[in-house]
């Protein structure tokens, strides 16, 4: 009788170590590719919000090319020039003038563009 106890109470060691083992890596699976899923949406939100900041600044970037290059053309600087002489300012005077007596050269201080 001692034996037929010992027959029905013993337990598949390994067996049981392998399911659990199984199982446990079955979960950490599990977890990671939810973890990773989740992570995978939140940086693609995240791109999407960097690459429509990206094309915003690309515009005001342009933008400001645009009009860099109308205030520096040489029509815009001459208009500037004109308009500088007509009002009286004599702020070119004052520039050449500092300008020839720190470094003795007065090129360019005459409107058009001679000494």
């Amino acid at each position: 009788m001692s034996t037929r106890g010992k027959n029905v109470n013993q337990v598949d060691a390994a067996s049981l170590a392998r399911w659990i083992v199984i199982t446990g890596f079955l979960a950490l699976a599990g977890l990671c590719y939810v973890y990773l899923t989740l992570q995978l949406h939140r940086l693609g939100d995240r791109r999407k919000i960097l690459e429509t900041e990206l094309a915003n600044l690309r515009t005001e970037n342009d933008l400001a090319s645009v009009q860099i290059i109308a205030l520096t053309s040489r029509s815009a600087l001459q208009r500037r020039l004109r308009g500088l002489s007509e009002n009286g300012s004599d702020h070119g005077a004052k520039y050449c003038a500092a300008r020839s007596h720190s470094t003795g050269d007065r090129r360019g201080c005459h409107p058009t563009g001679g000494e």
